[in-house]
């Protein structure tokens, strides 16, 4: 029977895949909501004796493989990968087309290195997730549950989404503003799945910076003070913070041209 799901999956289109996918998303979303708590309990007590059964029956060659895989937990990023060892953006690691729909899919069949790499992962780490559209999670949640064969959110794998609301949202091509916010993480049918941290202190400011912090944090908000009736989209930038000169020597001054100590300054790069 495995051997003929096996080939029926090797042979589906992507269409059929995706609605495959989709509908267990749906039949599990129903069970889990009329299931009582008992129900409930009996089956996560069933999951731990599958695994530990599995780990039980696993041979020694198989046992180095696996925690060769789980000591590699997954570190994606929709901005910077390389900030940690092994990082990879989203549509790298999780193959996510370029595109993503809401009937979108990732590219990762079982017995390939990725898919094998995220079935042993117990941890996905997905940073600068809020410019990330919401479908992305919908297909990274459809692929573990086909690639685990498990009918659960992220198949129970720890999943850390982490970045600032109020930086950048996530770009949608001739949107208005209500269309880029529908998109957002937040609309997401699995987001009631998260616990939510909030970081309270800005650890980028100094202590004797507080104007500055607040003046952030009302940018954030949109709630800036606007007494010369500038346009929405343009914002009053502090006196303190234009560099009207060369941003080089305001930035580094003569150390520019010190490499050993360079490595020491803090600063900020913009593109525009």
């Amino acid at each position: 029977m495995a051997q003929r799901g096996q080939d029926r999956r090797a042979e589906e289109t992507e269409e059929q895949r995706n609605s495959r996918l989709s509908d267990m998303a749906q039949r599990g979303q129903e069970r889990r909501a009329e299931e009582t708590e008992e129900q409930r309990n009996r089956r996560l007590a069933v999951m731990g004796q599958r695994s530990q059964q599995r780990r039980a029956e696993e041979t020694e060659e198989q046992r180095k493989e696996n925690t060769f895989w789980a000591e590699r937990n997954v570190y994606v990023s929709d901005n910077i990968p390389i900030i940690l060892e092994g990082g990879r953006t989203a549509h790298s690691r999780l193959k996510l087309p370029v595109s993503i729909l809401d009937n979108s899919s990732c590219r990762i069949r079982h017995n390939t290195g990725d898919g094998r790499f995220l079935k042993a992962a117990k941890l996905i780490i997905w940073d600068e997730c809020t410019i990330t559209p919401h479908h992305a999670l919908s297909a990274v949640d459809r692929l573990l549950r086909d690639l685990m064969n498990f009918d659960l959110p992220f198949v129970g794998k720890v999943f850390v989404l982490g970045d600032y609301w109020r930086q950048i949202l996530p770009v949608a091509v001739y949107a208005n503003r209500t269309t880029i916010i529908e998109t957002c993480l937040k609309n997401s049918p699995l987001w009631s799945t998260f616990k939510q941290f909030s970081l309270l202190r800005n650890m980028r400011t100094e202590p004797d910076e507080q104007d500055f912090t607040n003046w952030l944090l009302h940018l954030g908000n949109g709630s800036l003070a606007n007494n010369c009736q500038l346009g929405e989209d343009i914002v009053e930038i502090h006196e303190e913070c234009v560099v009207r000169d060369s941003i080089v020597d305001e930035m580094f001054g003569s150390s520019v041209t010190d490499m050993e100590n360079l490595s020491e300054k803090p600063f900020f790069l913009s593109q525009e």
